[in-house]
């Protein structure tokens, strides 16, 4: 891990610019999370890392990091990589679309369950936004984490910016959100429909 780590060091020079090339127009923010220079300020023992790279399907959605009593953890925005750090005593935690914590009260969403890594922290999250075929993108299409190896993450994180949590930021954005955020904790999830389009039975564990 040492090694990865000084190629994710490596990789970082060119990457602040990289929030603001997406697109031409205003970049996509993570809520709770601010831009750093390196992943140096991230990484932590026992953390996992996260990177959400770009692709031709990707919207402005974020994947937001919640723990199991709706507290917020972490965020990455498309074109971001950050380390997320596990609360203690927290097994789990729960991936949302920042598009279904910020929707009206019943609206159907999307969740996914990341287990705790092991102390030795050997896999990483990819986010990923799904497609409908190889040259057609669904809609609206929420992003979701994937479990790949360790170095497979690292690869994922060229040329991506890197953020860091600002705790006191997220844990307000997160109070802002309160009910529908209880809501996607205690509701079961279904498949996306209405103006998102049917394409996504929702609920997964990692």
């Amino acid at each position: 891990m040492p090694r990865a780590k000084q190629i994710l060091s490596a990789l970082t020079f060119g990457a602040l610019g990289a929030l603001g090339a997406l697109g031409g127009c205003a970049a996509p923010t993570a809520p709770g999370m601010v831009v750093v220079r390196t992943s140096s300020s991230t990484s932590g023992p026992g953390s996992m890392l996260v990177a959400f790279p770009t692709t031709p399907c990707t919207g402005s959605d974020s994947a937001v990091f919640l723990d199991d009593h709706g507290a917020f953890v972490a965020a990455v925005a498309p074109g971001t990589a950050t380390y997320v750090a596990f609360p203690e005593g927290a097994t789990r935690l729960f991936v949302f679309s920042s598009h279904d914590i910020n929707a009206e009260p019943g609206a159907w969403f999307a969740r996914h369950e990341v287990a705790r890594p092991p102390e030795r922290v050997e896999q990483g999250l990819v986010v990923e936004v799904a497609r409908r075929d190889a040259k057609n993108c669904y809609r609206f299409a929420p992003p979701f984490p994937r479990v790949v190896t360790y170095d497979d993450a690292t690869r994922a994180t060229k040329d991506l910016a890197w953020l860091d949590v600002r705790p006191g930021e997220g844990a307000r954005w997160a109070a802002e959100h309160r009910a529908r955020i209880t809501e996607l904790l205690e509701k079961k999830p279904g498949p996306v429909t209405s103006a998102r389009g049917r394409f996504w039975e929702a609920g997964s564990s990692l």
